[in-house]
């Protein structure tokens, strides 16, 4: 008897975890309807037309006034604690001592203005003081022009900065 009753549990465990699998993936087999009734937002909002929700039309129109930025600053590299340490010296040498170095960085801005104005965020150009002119930021236009630019202004607190391209073309987007 025990046998038999330890089958009929585990045949209604196995029919129960089927039911709720094809309850889960396929829930027209068990109701039989193919909910042709139900509509989405965009099918039920009046005038809408397909792709309407979508960000296509507007990626498409804002992409001519994407632009990339690249911007270099020259770092100094901190002494490194093990510069003294005789061993390590007698075999790297003076590559332990303070350097100057580059650093690239490369970031993207929206333009906002014929004038040659362009948002972008803080961290990309640095942060750096407002109304002084950077070296090292440049603008490259969706067509491949390069321009210097000058930092206007920079937002840490919220990641924003404004900088300008002093003679920007006459077809700027």
């Amino acid at each position: 008897m025990r046998r038999f009753w330890l089958l009929f549990a585990q045949t209604v465990t196995v029919g129960l975890a089927v039911f709720f699998i094809v309850k889960t993936l396929k829930p027209e087999w068990i109701s039989g309807s193919h909910r042709a009734h139900d509509l989405s937002l965009l099918d039920a909002a009046p005038g809408s037309s397909p792709g309407q929700g979508s960000y296509r039309e507007a990626a498409r129109r804002a992409m001519p006034a994407v632009v990339n930025i690249f911007t270099s600053k020259e770092t100094k590299q901190g002494k490194n604690p093990f510069t003294n340490d005789p061993f390590l010296h007698k075999f790297f040498g003076d590559r332990f001592n303070e350097r100057d170095d580059k650093q690239l960085s490369l970031g993207s801005g929206v333009i906002v203005s014929k004038d040659g104005y362009i948002l972008t965020n803080s961290h990309v150009v640095g942060g750096g003081e407002e109304g002084g002119e950077l070296e090292g930021i440049v603008v490259t236009l969706p067509d491949g022009q390069q321009f210097q630019a000058k930092l206007i202004g920079a937002d840490g607190a919220n990641d924003l900065a404004v900088v300008k391209i002093p003679k920007p073309p006459a077809d700027l987007p």
